[in-house]
């Protein structure tokens, strides 16, 4: 077993070129996968185990829970982010980005184990942040540090990165098209790519993992939508417009907050993620109280789910919209472990719900229209903070499974690309690097 480390990477030497890349996609895309499906699930349990159990019982003992909850989460994930690994901290997208470009897609290891602990911890804690920046950063440096096992140099690990990344991502969000071109999209910069063989077979294997673990069921059962009606296309527009301009809201609100954060000296940096979680838990403890909805913690994935069965009082909604809103800014501005696909999807989702039902008191919408409408919402929220429109649309696409919003994502797709134009030249992962003081081209 002791020359085990030395004899594989003499096996993938003796391969063929072809086969050795095909064996070692397939083995390190099912690696990435893996750690992304466990990341999936042991968020998803530590917050059924809070959050979901808590909102079972009474008032007092949801709100006094909730406080331990997060307190204790956060200051945990601050101290392993503070103490241990500072450069796990936040989305992972753009650090990943960073490794790519900068160091040849070499990530090391512990890094990504404490992003793992520590993103368990975050968002299965409660802050208002989301899994899928982590796994993507995770999956892929994963890949990275394994590839070094069969031979990889430092400086020759961007395909095992990019093969971890889209794996990992395919598994996380069950949507392996979506992967593909937000990996080339927004890693690479390219949809052309060389990596594009690499990348679509390891989307394959982290779907196949995540359909062999979870099942092949969407992240969100959408009602039949076959009673939806040309009038939902008039409001469209205008969903889509207010979900840009919340979208700009978050990046320009997280970015300045986030820039305070670092820039400040009175409080050591591995407080910070509790700062942000106890302003979650003000704001959601709030919204609770008042509504009894839980959506402002963690991924909001149920509210959401409710919201795209046509089953939530609209108004509350619109309280949602902005709790949530708060909640990701200071979430992510004070240095939370956590990505932002889930809470814009979130704001957008829940924007579009509002918004149609308000316009329902006039003009006659169906309860599909209003579904359709959420997923603007969510598609142009996404995109406008990415600016990546298609690959935002094909997430929620792939996310519902329903291939008669399509027409609609396709507007509220035009809108965002309209928008991103008068939101600044940069993205939010590429805003984040510069405000760290890297370029990468």
């Amino acid at each position: 077993m002791k020359d085990f480390p030395r004899y594989l990477p003499r096996f993938f030497q003796r391969l063929p070129e072809q086969p050795r890349t095909i064996l070692l996609t397939a083995i390190l895309s099912l690696m990435a996968a893996g750690m992304s499906v466990a990341f999936l699930l042991l968020t998803n349990w530590l917050f059924r185990s809070t959050y979901l159990y808590f909102a079972t019982r009474s008032l007092p003992f949801f709100l006094i829970a909730s406080f331990i909850t997060i307190t204790t989460t956060s200051l945990a994930a601050g101290l392993l982010l503070g103490k241990i690994s500072p450069e796990a901290a936040g989305s992972g997208i753009p650090q990943l980005k960073a490794a790519y470009w900068k160091e040849l897609g070499y990530v090391p290891l512990k890094p990504v184990l404490v992003k793992f602990v520590a993103g368990v911890l975050s968002i299965g804690g409660g802050t208002s942040l989301g899994r899928e920046g982590p796994t993507v950063y995770m999956s892929g440096g994963l890949a990275s540090w394994i590839s070094g096992f069969t031979g990889s140099a430092k400086r020759e690990r961007r395909n095992p990165s990019l093969v971890g990344a889209s794996a990992g991502l395919a598994a996380a969000f069950n949507t392996p098209l979506a992967s593909i071109v937000f990996v080339l999209e927004e890693i690479v910069g390219d949809l052309s790519s060389r990596s594009i063989g690499r990348v679509l077979l390891s989307s394959v294997v982290g779907a196949f993992t995540v359909y062999a673990v979870i099942g092949k069921q969407p992240a969100f059962q959408v009602p039949n939508l076959e009673a939806t009606t040309w009038v939902h296309y008039a409001v469209a527009p205008l969903v889509a417009l207010v979900a840009a301009f919340l979208g700009i809201l978050f990046q320009r609100g997280a970015l300045s907050l986030r820039k305070k954060a670092k820039g400040q000296k009175r409080m050591p940096p591995w407080l910070l993620p509790l700062c942000g979680g106890l302003v979650t838990w003000a704001i959601g403890a709030t919204v609770f109280a008042a509504t009894g909805k839980i959506g402002v913690f963690g991924l909001g994935y149920q509210d959401l789910s409710a919201v795209l069965r046509n089953d939530y009082i609209w108004w509350i909604a619109g309280i949602l919209v902005i709790a949530k809103l708060l909640a990701t800014i200071a979430s992510y501005g004070l240095g939370g472990c956590g990505g932002i696909f889930s809470p814009l999807l979130f704001i957008g989702g829940f924007a579009g719900y509002f918004i149609g039902n308000l316009f329902s008191l006039w003009i006659p919408l169906t309860p599909s229209d209003l579904i359709v409408l959420s997923a603007v919402g969510m598609s142009t929220c996404l995109g406008t903070v990415l600016k990546a429109p298609f690959s935002a649309m094909l997430i929620v696409f792939e996310m519902t499974h329903q291939f008669e919003l399509v027409p609609a994502l396709l507007i509220g797709m035009f809108v965002t690309m309209a928008i991103s134009r008068v939101a600044g030249p940069m993205n939010f992962y590429d805003a984040i690097l510069v405000q760290d003081g890297n370029e990468l081209h």
